[in-house]
């Protein structure tokens, strides 16, 4: 939640929404920058609280583990559904309703209190896909590039 890749894609999340100056009311200046990061980190805690707090009681994991089969194919796959499965405490792979549940949540949440106005439920399930789609295009840097 706030170790150093985290800030990055916070800040990188919030220089590029800056430049877009989205949402408008903002502002595309610092103190929009500060407000788009501010925004970031508060749904990030949403996000995580309600995603641990499930992977916890259902005894779930849903970290990225890149794929053992060396296969291109297999490994694009790995990437893409690791977003949407979590692994049961046999390692088998599991449909991962805490990582979504907290996705939605953390950018339902957003939209209807702290973004401006006109903002609803509906902004707020669409950055929640876009967010879980982001996820699973950075999964795919970790598979094939950032191998760690």
């Amino acid at each position: 939640m706030f170790g150093p890749v985290a800030l990055g894609k916070r800040v990188l999340s919030a220089g590029w929404s800056t430049w877009r100056n989205s949402p408008e009311e903002w502002g595309p200046h610092w103190e929009g920058f500060g407000k788009r990061f501010a925004s970031g980190t508060g749904k990030t805690i949403i996000k995580s609280t309600a995603q641990y707090g499930l992977e916890e009681a259902f005894k779930l994991d849903s970290h990225y583990y890149r794929s053992k089969n060396t296969s291109v194919g297999a490994r694009v796959k790995n990437a893409l559904i690791s977003p949407v499965t979590a692994r049961d405490v046999n390692g088998r792979r599991v449909f991962g309703f805490p990582r979504i549940i907290g996705t939605y949540t953390g950018s339902i949440v957003a939209a209807e209190t702290w973004y401006p106005d006109r903002y609803d439920w509906k902004n707020g399930v669409r950055s929640g896909t876009i967010s879980l789609g982001m996820n699973a295009a950075f999964n795919l840097v970790k598979e094939f590039i950032w191998k760690k």
